[in-house]
């Protein structure tokens, strides 16, 4: 059986996270037939037995680590065993493989979409627009049917690019542990917040020294204003939001950059040290940003 689920949250970010999401619609695929189940609308002990039916048969999702957990929060029903995952499968099989997109290149991309297109030649439309929140329309169906209708036969097609590539016993020790990967994600890992406690002290003062360099690197600011690192905003106008933004600051010393990802900054780092400088203070802000924040909460539970 071929699975996926869509979800919606309050507000855009909250349709991806684990605690925040609800999820509405279930799409099933097997033998040429979809079904479709509502969750808005069809009891939860209704959706239950169906789910139980599947656990010990064969499934095909693409990334089972967002649509398993989500499924378990749910229902209570984990669908951790005899999954085959073809976004596992692609980036195992594609392993170390680039291509070139305009005047870069890059790591291949293993959207449900790209795969398709790379491994069978067949292209989906994905509305990345919908909103799942509301009534569903004919859009919605037709989303959900592409997300599941070619699962099986695309998980065919890599197996046949793991041989070619040499590296099914890699893909093998690799998804002999999704079940555990999945058990962990629904169950959460402990977390040792005595140790981790002072290793974010010490990248809070990495942080502090990055943006010290930052800050004499920097061009004075024509409105008299501190720069802000964390500013993304694109609006470099003297009125914009980013009016204090990196990307302004570097467009004053020559550099013109589309945005601040990651591979960006990456790409200029040698043009001038205030551009891997940058990149490096985003870095540490980065992962300060992602595990400082339970910190408190653990705290707060007595933990």
């Amino acid at each position: 059986m071929a699975l996926d689920i869509e979800t919606y949250g309050r507000v855009k970010r909250d349709a991806v996270l684990y605690t925040k999401c609800s999820v509405r619609l279930i799409s099933l695929h097997y033998g040429g037939e979809w079904w479709f189940i509502d969750c808005n609308h069809v009891p939860n002990e209704l959706v239950v037995p169906i789910l139980e039916e599947l656990q010990d048969k064969p499934k095909y999702l693409h990334n089972a680590l967002f649509d398993i957990p989500r499924l378990y929060r749910k229902f209570g029903v984990l669908l951790n065993q005899n999954v085959h995952d073809t976004i596992l499968a692609s980036r195992v099989a594609r392993v170390g493989e680039w291509e070139r997109n305009k005047d870069k290149v890059l790591q291949k991309s293993h959207g449900l979409d790209e795969c398709l297109q790379r491994e069978l030649g067949i292209q989906i439309l994905k509305d990345r627009k919908l909103k799942w929140g509301g009534p569903l329309q004919e859009e919605h169906l037709q989303y959900a049917a592409d997300d599941v209708a070619h699962l099986k036969e695309l998980y065919t097609a890599l197996k046949e690019v793991l041989r070619e590539h040499g590296v099914v016993e890699h893909y093998e020790a690799i998804s002999s542990r999704l079940p555990d990967f999945i058990a962990a994600a629904v169950r959460g890992v402990p977390l040792d917040t005595g140790t981790l406690q002072p290793a974010l002290d010490a990248l809070e003062r990495e942080k502090a020294d990055l943006e010290s360099r930052l800050n004499e690197l920097a061009p004075d600011h024509p409105e008299g204003l501190e720069w802000v690192w964390g500013n993304t905003s694109k609006e470099t106008s003297p009125e914009g939001k980013g009016r204090s933004g990196p990307l302004r600051a570097l467009s004053l010393v020559g550099v013109e950059l589309s945005d601040l990802q990651d591979q960006t900054l990456l790409d200029h780092r040698e043009d001038l040290e205030l551009v891997h400088t940058l990149y490096l203070y985003r870095k540490k802000a980065s992962t300060l940003s992602r595990y400082s924040r339970w910190i408190p909460d653990f705290y707060e539970d007595g933990r």
